[in-house]
């Protein structure tokens, strides 16, 4: 999604990679705030792909 092609609503690879961003954001809020090794490990991997730092 980072390059110039057209954002087609309906493209169903799109449509894949939202779906698939959303369960793992889901499964991220469901849990426990107890549970930080689970979200820290959970957020490195949503955002491994991007340059951003997690607060240590």
């Amino acid at each position: 999604m980072h390059n110039i092609e057209l954002y087609l609503l309906s493209d169903e690879e799109l449509v894949w990679e939202q779906t698939a961003c959303l369960e793992r954001l889901y499964d991220f809020n469901q849990t426990r705030p107890g549970e930080m090794e689970k979200r820290t490990a959970m957020l490195k991997e949503m955002f491994a792909s991007n340059s951003v730092s997690l607060p240590r």
